[in-house]
């Protein structure tokens, strides 16, 4: 007999199937919470790439919202700011998308996403984009796309809750930012690690696993973002990005589960 848990679904990148499958799999009945740890667009793999596939995940995704409610998180991924930055804009003409081919540059956006922005923008209007969060908080775990670091963190409150907090508060201005072209905040840019031109490491949806996470925060990480096709672990805290061939499930334990070979 399964323990209910919090379902975690790492980076999906429009392999709709994968994120089909794991819902099959898992029931309501073993579920409590199902938690998505962003980069929902831009495909790692032909099959699912074009503007198709960018709508049947936005899709999928929003129906999943919509059956779920409170139950379902969504988290930021790298990939996907600049969708919400090209549906925040109200001009969709030339001059957006050379801003969008910027974007590509500092933020990991891939070449066909001209097209699929637009998809994406059809099924997630602005209200929705509101809903996704920089991170989340379950037990003692904190939950994020690619990691909090240190240096991100704001240790001068008395508590970690209202650290965390304040990040929150520092996240969502850092989008106000970027939509006046101000360029990427410190919190979602790229470190040096991934490529970027931040001289610091990356931020809550770009810090690298292998070459800039650390575990020395008041609580347990568990991040996708750093593709591996094997478990790894630092300290406490988990990165469970396996390339849609697994996920997890948090109850008392962490507990990976992987699809079977062929399922997605």
């Amino acid at each position: 007999m399964r323990i209910p848990g919090t379902l975690l679904v790492p980076d999906i990148h429009q392999n709709y199937r994968f994120l089909e499958n794991i819902l099959e799999r898992e029931t309501s009945e073993s579920i409590e919470r199902v938690v998505l740890l962003g980069d929902y667009f831009d495909s790692r793999e032909q099959a699912f790439r074009g503007p198709g596939a960018a709508r049947k995940t936005a899709r999928l995704i929003c129906q999943l919202e919509a059956t779920l409610g409170n139950r379902l998180t969504l988290l930021w991924g790298n990939h996907d700011v600049p969708y919400y930055l090209y549906q925040s804009s109200s001009d969709r003409s030339v001059k957006c998308c050379l801003t969008l081919r910027r974007l590509s540059q500092q933020m990991g956006l891939a070449p066909e996403s001209e097209l699929a922005a637009d998809a994406v923008c059809e099924e997630w209007p602005p209200a929705f984009w509101e809903k996704l969060r920089p991170f989340a908080q379950i037990g003692g775990y904190v939950l994020s796309h690619a990691g909090i670091h240190r240096s991100h963190f704001p240790e001068k409150a008395r508590s970690a809750a209202r650290s965390l907090k304040t990040l929150d508060g520092q996240w969502s201005e850092g989008l106000v930012k970027l939509r006046a072209g101000k360029g990427p905040d410190p919190l979602m840019d790229a470190g040096t690690a991934r490529g970027g031109e931040h001289l610091g490491v990356g931020g809550i949806t770009w810090l690298d696993w292998d070459r800039e996470f650390v575990d020395d925060l008041p609580f347990c990480q568990i991040v996708g973002h750093s593709w591996c096709p094997s478990r790894r672990k630092v300290g406490r805290s988990h990165c469970i990005d396996y390339g849609q061939c697994a996920y997890a499930v948090l109850g008392r334990e962490l507990e990976v589960r992987w699809v079977p070979t062929g399922s997605s």
